[in-house]
């Protein structure tokens, strides 16, 4: 594998809620580490409140009041080498990093776009607010470069001349995905790209990410709750929940080899051609009280294997990654007896 393009290292979250008279911490994500490599497709699963949103928003240094980054360090290696520590990163500094290095398309792409611009106008937005006069283009150089990237991912340009209410939901997310493109960067983070629209439709935008990610070597992390439409697109599966990460390894062993009962649950609910849509059942259990984070595994409550024989991941030292193999680590006590008592 690659030397890593970027890393992240015992990152923290913490948001500040007011409950009644008191502040009460919540660590929306607590301890990530992670490697990210170069040219490499990473897709991080999780459901809703998981953490995957605010792991994006604090690798780009973008986490707000009342939401605060606790501890960590995010640090990206460019292509001659040099180490950038993101969040020590002045505001010019912040402001170049982000569309130059990492760009990033958000939930929601049918109200991200400004109603009262055209397209073209988004792009020249963007590219002012990111480059120097001394490095721009002229105004032709841009127009061309614009319409480029929108062949690239298969719009007319006769798309630029309209406004976001003219447009569908696919079109409207290749539109954002040529803007992340528009400053060649060697990360996109993709937030439920796929998310309001059609099957179809979502696999085309699918093999446009695939395409981008193959051509141009630029590393995507796609951020979902929905494991199954990335199964046949991603080198490595990032599980996340209740603010930890659960399981990490290649999809294929992720897969095959789900070390973790979240990670067997998520796929165990996946539809098949063969299936009765009746055999298959939510999990168990409420979501984890990040109020109440008591240290210890996250998912106990819902787990299945620890009712049936009883679990020790009550400590906070039980709740480590463990190896499952060389590339693949979970969260998880008991694959960890199981393995040592295979040994």
């Amino acid at each position: 594998m690659t030397n890593p393009i970027l890393t992240v290292r015992e990152l923290s979250v913490e948001f500040n809620l007011k409950q009644q008279k008191e502040i009460k911490k919540i660590k929306a994500i607590e301890q990530i580490d992670l490697d990210i490599y170069r040219g490499e497709m990473m897709g991080i699963i999780g459901e809703s409140g998981s953490g995957k949103s605010t792991l994006a928003f604090a690798i780009l240094n973008l986490i707000d009041a009342p939401g605060v980054i606790a501890s960590g360090q995010v640090q990206f290696i460019k292509n001659d080498g040099q180490a950038l520590n993101v969040l020590e990163l002045d505001s010019q500094q912040e402001n170049e990093f982000r569309w130059k290095e990492i760009a990033t398309v958000f939930q929601a792409a049918q109200s991200a776009l400004n109603p009262i611009q055209t397209v073209y106008d988004h792009f020249v937005d963007t590219y002012q607010a990111h480059t120097t006069r001394a490095e721009a283009l002229d105004a032709e150089a841009l127009r061309l470069k614009v319409e480029e990237l929108c062949a690239y991912v298969r719009l007319d340009k006769n798309v630029l001349k309209m406004y976001p209410f003219e447009l569908s939901g696919g079109m409207k997310q290749r539109v954002l995905i040529a803007l992340s493109l528009l400053l060649d960067p060697s990360i996109i983070i993709l937030d439920e790209p796929t998310t309001a629209l059609d099957v179809i439709t979502q696999w085309y935008i699918l093999d446009i990410l695939k395409k981008i990610n193959r051509e141009k070597n630029v590393t995507i992390i796609f951020l979902t709750h929905d494991i199954s439409i990335i199964s046949a697109m991603v080198d490595r599966i990032v599980v996340m929940y209740a603010g930890q990460i659960v399981e990490i390894g290649k999809t294929e062993d992720v897969y095959r080899f789900p070390a973790h009962p979240y990670t067997k649950a998520l796929l165990g609910a996946i539809p098949t051609m063969n299936d009765e849509i009746s055999s298959k059942q939510a999990i168990a259990g409420g979501t984890y009280d990040m109020l109440k984070a008591d240290g210890g595994c996250r998912f106990k409550n819902r787990c299945q294997r620890a009712q049936e024989v009883g679990c020790q991941g009550l400590a906070s030292d039980s709740c480590q990654l463990f190896e499952v193999s060389e590339t693949h680590v979970a969260r998880c006590i008991n694959r960890y007896q199981e393995e040592s008592n295979e040994s």
